[in-house]
């Protein structure tokens, strides 16, 4: 289905607020570890979303748009597609 306005893409709030469970916000404007949302490479820093995204002694995998190291690394789907990858490296690490 393709959304043409909010109101067919999202429920209704009375919809969201029954099913919700929990919810939790964060500024990461003011976060002095973040300094804000975004990621970007600086120049000569082809390899930095490859050594963000190296885990540590087997046990602590990263993910965020800032370790997506392969297709699109854009806010919401390199979240998406390195969460899954840190899922997998987890997994994986788990079962050796």
């Amino acid at each position: 289905m393709r959304c043409t306005t909010p109101a067919a893409c999202f429920p209704g709030p009375g919809d969201i607020e029954r099913t919700r469970e929990s919810a939790w916000v964060h500024d990461w404007q003011s976060d002095p570890f973040a300094r804000g949302a975004y990621s970007d490479v600086c120049v000569h820093g082809g390899q930095a979303r490859h050594t963000l995204a190296e885990p540590l002694a087997a046990t602590l995998f990263f993910a965020g748009e800032a370790t997506e190291t392969h297709g699109e690394a854009g806010m919401v789907a390199g979240a998406l597609h390195s969460g899954r990858r840190a899922a997998r490296e987890g997994l994986d690490a788990a079962q050796r």
